[in-house]
């Protein structure tokens, strides 16, 4: 399904992103659940994926398509390859013409401790959000 930021058809808050791969010129968000409003209904979905198809060009922009920074001691940026280790809550998130921005909370467990820190991710891209779910995984939310 292609989402539709500017109609406010789907809401990706409190969930869980566990990963992000990038895909040549795309990105896949694997996430824990959304919800969708759909032809008057609402469905809660469990583990689908968002892509962001179209990331900008690196080249020309001079600019990162996906930035992640945590806020530890001292913010961090942190790569794709290093998001890996971390599970990402969505507090709040902002969609724009070509932005999608996340504030929410990294977790990581290091040295056998679990921790928690302030995080965002901001997404630069010119072509459609998608999201794919398997749709035994989707069940209407009624009242």
């Amino acid at each position: 399904m292609i989402l539709k930021p500017e109609k406010l058809v789907f809401s990706l808050h409190d969930s869980k992103i566990f990963d992000i791969n990038r895909r040549e010129r795309d990105l896949e968000i694997s996430l824990s659940s959304m919800v969708i409003f759909e032809n008057g209904k609402t469905f809660a979905i469990d583990n689908p994926k968002i892509i962001c198809h179209d990331l900008i060009d690196l080249e020309a922009n001079m600019d990162y398509p996906v930035r992640i920074l945590a806020f530890e001691k001292n913010p961090i940026n942190l790569s794709l390859d290093e998001f890996k280790a971390y599970t990402f809550d969505i507090i709040e998130e902002a969609y724009g013409e070509g932005l999608i921005h996340f504030y929410g909370i990294g977790n990581i467990c290091k040295a056998g401790k679990p921790s928690a820190f302030d995080m965002t991710i901001d997404i630069f891209y010119r072509g459609e959000l998608e999201a794919i779910w398997d749709r035994k995984d989707q069940v209407e939310i009624k009242g």
